[in-house]
């Protein structure tokens, strides 16, 4: 009897973000204006052949069991238990296999996580990929349940796949692009050249530029376009202009006042916090952000980035000065100091 109860109570804790899933899928198909099966069964072979491919494996280790349960018909189980399994594994193929509403392209940097999660708590419901590389993004800058929600919707493919073939064929079909054009690297050059040389990307395509309105990979690939032809946003503009671009029936945190007040004192907390660590460790503020210097493309002034972010890059700098700060033993007693190797 307790198995069933326990059964019951992990069922109901299940279809909570089964409810959830299936409110991403209609608002998908809503803005797809189609049932985007064919899409959905790509997402699932990215996700098999990328970091989370054990996730979707797990309904097949949940059959292996099962038969063989069932090969030894002596062996009695109670039958409630296959509810959760089920749910669980519905979970997961509605996590991975929903195709995505705006796909998010740019370098894999710290900077490009904050955008995506910018982003998918803008737009939500609707879902947010990317393709970055996770060790160069720094995951000691970001909170667990931001980097959770960034590995959930990385498609960054294993093996010998090229980036490029992904890229292609999710932004041919997907309904709106980011491009983050931040930082010429060599990658996001290559995908901003082919996104401007495309009139079709080019409608659906949203520019994310510096504070001053330029796109440093846009110019280094010399690309002359008029403003009417490409959409830009900066920072703050970002979310408001995908709203305008259709992605309107959004249910996010920010749209309601209550719960954007009490995410605005948490994070207000959480600055102070850091501020008070860095006044602990004696250390002027104004150098330690310039030691810092992990600015976005190593050449580009913090201010470029508007205040908010300057906010969330102190965040992660006080936050990278919390983690090294150490407690060390002397002669006069103990006393606290810092790692040598903090910038």
């Amino acid at each position: 009897m307790r198995v069933f109860w326990i059964s019951m109570f992990a069922s109901a804790l299940l279809t909570l973000p089964l409810l959830a899933a299936v409110q991403q899928i209609q608002a998908t198909i809503r803005l797809y204006k189609r049932v985007p099966l064919v899409d959905a069964v790509w997402m699932l072979r990215y996700t098999v052949n990328g970091r989370n491919a054990l996730i979707l494996l797990l309904p097949l280790v949940s059959v292996g069991i099962f038969c063989l349960v069932l090969a030894f018909r002596h062996i009695e189980y109670p039958k409630a238990v296959l509810l959760p399994v089920l749910l669980l594994h519905m979970n997961a193929l509605f996590l991975y296999g929903t195709p995505p509403s705006v796909l998010l392209l740019g370098s894999s940097r710290w900077e490009s996580i904050r955008l995506f999660n910018l982003v998918e708590r803008g737009v939500y419901p609707y879902r947010v990929v990317v393709l970055l590389e996770p060790s160069r993004t720094q995951p000691h800058r970001h909170s667990p349940r931001h980097w959770l929600h960034f590995e959930v919707d990385n498609l960054r493919i294993l093996g010998p796949h090229s980036w490029r073939d992904v890229v292609h064929r999710i932004s041919a079909t997907v309904p709106v692009v980011v491009l983050d054009t931040r930082l010429a690297s060599p990658a996001v050059c290559e995908e901003t050249e082919h996104i401007l040389s495309e009139s079709l990307l080019l409608k659906k395509t949203l520019l994310v530029v510096n504070e001053d309105r330029t796109a440093p990979s846009v110019v280094a690939i010399r690309q002359n376009r008029s403003a009417a032809q490409v959409r830009k946003a900066r920072m703050r503009e970002v979310v408001p202009m995908l709203k305008k671009m259709g992605l309107a029936a959004t249910t996010s945190p920010d749209d309601n006042p209550l719960l954007a007040q009490a995410s605005f004192a948490q994070n207000s907390k959480k600055l102070e916090r850091g501020m008070m660590a860095v006044a602990r460790t004696g250390v002027p503020f104004a150098i330690g952000v310039r030691k810092d210097g992990d600015h976005y493309g190593g050449t580009q002034p913090s201010a470029e980035f508007g205040w908010e972010s300057r906010r969330r890059r102190t965040g992660g700098f006080c936050a990278s000065i919390s983690r090294r700060w150490k407690r060390s033993s002397c002669a006069g007693g103990t006393r606290r100091r810092m790692n040598t190797n903090i910038f």
